[in-house]
């Protein structure tokens, strides 16, 4: 039986959240582009790599438990990041501007996926965190206000 990490990430990226009549479209692992411009905002990335591209690591996987030949069950943990663009740094009035949608986002973003516990069949949220504040994309010559949204998700066999 293959992985789901792919389901995963599409599951992810179905998830919908409006904040002040703005719906963020979400940009797949090969969707995502290298810039935006200001019309093209809010926007959703899902991540492939860790760091929100500062480290350029790849951070998907952790796997524990027994060696599979022993019939004993393996654990595989993918940690997946998600970096919501909501307004470029220097537009408008700044942080007091857009602080307050951007914690209504993060509430809205966790109330959207507390009921999920599973996503599809064989994967189940293990922990999810939502970072407010600023964040360079696709480098750090670019700031943009935004969320940066970490899971923990549990593969299940």
């Amino acid at each position: 039986m293959g992985s789901v990490i792919t389901d995963i990430y599409t599951a992810i990226a179905a998830i919908t959240v409006t904040v002040d009549g703005k719906t963020p479209e979400a940009y797949g692992l090969a969707e995502a582009k290298n810039s935006y411009a200001s019309g093209d905002l809010p926007v959703r990335i899902l991540m492939s790599l860790s760091g929100g591209l500062q480290g350029q690591e790849m951070r998907f996987e952790t796997i524990s438990g027994s060696n599979p030949a022993t019939g004993n069950q393996q654990n595989i943990n993918w940690q997946v990041e998600e970096l919501m663009l909501w307004l470029p740094q220097g537009q408008g009035r700044g942080g007091q501007q857009v602080t307050p949608a951007l914690v209504e986002y993060a509430g809205k973003y966790i109330d959207a996926v507390r009921p999920v516990r599973l996503i599809g069949t064989r994967a189940s949220v293990e922990n999810l965190s939502v970072d407010v504040g600023i964040f360079a994309y696709p480098d750090q010559a670019t700031l943009y206000y935004g969320c940066m949204c970490r899971w923990t998700i549990k593969e299940l066999p």
